[in-house]
């Protein structure tokens, strides 16, 4: 009913029904790194009046956490982040690491499902080491393989 009435009004350009699609995980290669050409968006992970409030503030920087540092963030630790700044010819460069989340807020609830830890810690695919306050990668491939074929995943063509 939506598009019918879109369609018919003389104002508009056009709609799209879905964002493009993302594989998340899937086939991640690395939880260290990432595609700089694939996966490096201009954006602050939190959400856009954030990221637009940080930018002002930080002179249009933004943060991209690895898979690895984003599990131990929501987990509650505090780690250093790299930080980009927009730049030509590229897209970006890293400008400086930050140390994020220093109050260690964590955002799984003790009375959730996973009792207050990290999904993937549950799963064995990192741990955080005290004594030298980092994360660790304990199954650095997990997510390129079925976790009970242990056939290679790959993600679908759209992805």
């Amino acid at each position: 009913m939506f598009p019918i009435l879109l369609l018919s009004s003389f104002l508009s350009l056009g709609f799209k029904l879905m964002n493009e699609p993302h594989r998340g995980y899937i086939s991640l290669g690395s939880l260290h790194a990432f595609d700089y050409y694939k996966e490096l968006h201009l954006h602050d992970c939190r959400g856009f009046f954030s990221a637009l409030v940080d930018s002002i503030q930080l002179n249009s920087m933004v943060f991209i956490a690895t898979a690895l540092q984003s599990f131990a963030l929501g987990a509650g630790h505090s780690v250093e982040v790299a930080h980009y700044v927009r730049s030509w010819p590229f897209p970006t460069r890293l400008a400086r690491r930050i140390k994020r989340n220093a109050g260690n807020e964590s955002v799984w609830r003790a009375t959730g499902p996973t009792q207050g830890r990290c999904l993937w810690e549950m799963h064995g695919v990192w741990d955080w080491d005290e004594r030298r306050r980092v994360a660790v990668a304990l199954r650095e491939k997990y997510f390129t393989r079925h976790p009970v074929s242990h056939r290679p995943v790959r993600c679908r063509p759209f992805c």
